[in-house]
């Protein structure tokens, strides 16, 4: 994992011990999906992979409390309706985020980008 429980508590970290391991696992694997493992050919972390991965499991911990929150409520017919967030939105938002923060870190090699896909652009 990019990120250890005590790095997680010192940057302002809410989550408990078990939820952390399990929220940071999925983090790290989208990392090391749109990095294509780059990141286990460095010799240290880099900040920018500690800080994408803080803030995916930032995010991820508030879409799980936002699967309940109420967007509407009617009385008298008692009518009830959620937010409801796709899942492509919600992917797509997490995704936005490791590339916002890793954009421009370089490979081991130094030269090659973390978030090169084999087309420049």
């Amino acid at each position: 994992m990019y990120l250890t429980y005590d790095e997680y508590k010192s940057m302002g970290g809410t989550a408990e011990e078990p939820a952390f391991t399990r929220l940071c696992t999925a983090a790290c694997g989208r990392i090391d999906r749109l990095t294509h493992g780059r990141i286990h050919g460095l010799d240290e972390v880099p900040e920018a992979v500690r800080l994408a991965a803080f803030e995916l499991i930032r995010r991820a911990e508030s879409y799980e409390a936002e699967d309940a929150r109420m967007a509407s409520f009617t009385n008298d017919g008692m009518s009830v309706s959620y937010v409801q967030e796709t899942a492509p939105q919600r992917d797509s938002s997490l995704n936005s985020v490791v590339i916002d923060l890793l954009w421009g870190q370089k490979a081991a090699d130094g030269k090659t980008p973390l978030l090169y896909a084999g087309v420049t652009v």
